[in-house]
């Protein structure tokens, strides 16, 4: 019997692309074959064939599983390839990626991607508790394009801050991502600090309060000083992105209540992605001392 045909005898799964359910090759599967045996890599698989096909998007469906495909490596005999060894990693369902704006503004047909979730360490909340928040892996396809600051939904609705994007060497990408605190979307009252202005009676009035939606995070997980004069983050303090849609012109000294806090804005800036990011400081810590 030819050492070929013998290899391929026990190829009996079908692969298909999870995204479109195109088929793509049959293949055995195996364990993951490593020394180290921890808790990532003990959920990895490897399947084998003649030959590996993988689909544009790198995520393959094998026996109603669905897996992200990593790196392929040959075996040989006689110096000639008898079967590829694919990678994979079990996915965790369909995550949802974009920028804060999309989120905020309900917008259809968001981006949405297969990943697999895995804790990476504890962070503290340095400078206002000593609590702990959660930093996660989330793995994705190495096709995928996550940007820095976007927002990622897990298939559980659990929301994160994007902070960097890693390339492994199994050919996968990691999102490092911050869990952001429960509930992270709410809708907030944005009351600007005067009104349109009246030139009959020369003064702004009162602002009309705007009901949008929101994220309010920990400083932590996303703040930048863009200036050496921007107020310096204090226990207590907020971050909220809201849509530029929604509220076109913040400026300091507008209120916010958000999950039933009153908020003063310190500073306002651009998240890049159509959003404001609001420094924001609970309203009864807005003292001021002097004559």
């Amino acid at each position: 019997m030819d050492l070929y045909d013998a290899a391929q005898y026990f190829d009996a799964l079908d692969v298909t692309d999870a995204y479109t359910g195109a088929y793509l090759f049959t293949c055995q599967m195996d364990q993951y074959d490593s020394t180290e045996r921890d808790s990532i890599t003990g959920w990895r698989r490897t399947c084998n064939a003649p030959q590996i096909v993988l689909p544009p998007r790198r995520v393959v469906r094998i026996d109603g599983d669905v897996f992200i495909a990593g790196r392929t490596v040959k075996d040989y005999f006689k110096n000639r390839p008898i079967r590829e060894h694919l990678l994979l990693h079990p996915s965790d369902g369909l995550f949802t990626v974009g920028p804060a704006k999309e989120f905020l503004e309900e917008q259809p047909d968001m981006h949405q991607m297969y990943g697999a979730l895995s804790f990476r360490k504890p962070f503290k909340e340095e400078g206002e508790s000593s609590e702990f928040f959660s930093i996660y892996n989330i793995y994705i396809s190495l096709t995928e394009v996550v940007k820095r600051d976007t927002i990622v939904k897990s298939p559980e609705g659990v929301y994160y801050r994007v902070q960097n994007v890693e390339t492994q060497t199994g050919y996968y990408k990691t999102i490092y991502a911050a869990e952001l605190e429960t509930p992270a979307l709410l809708q907030v009252t944005y009351v600007p600090s005067s009104g349109v202005y009246d030139p009959v009676t020369d003064s702004s009035g009162a602002g009309v309060p705007i009901i949008t939606n929101a994220f309010l995070e920990r400083y932590q997980t996303n703040y930048r000083y863009m200036t050496w004069a921007a107020d310096k983050f204090r226990n207590g303090d907020k971050v909220l992105t809201i849509s530029q849609q929604d509220v076109t012109a913040p400026t300091n000294n507008d209120r916010v209540t958000a999950g039933g806090v009153d908020y003063r804005v310190l500073s306002v800036q651009s998240d890049g992605f159509g959003s404001w990011e609001l420094h924001l400081r609970a309203a009864e810590f807005n003292l001021t001392v002097g004559p």
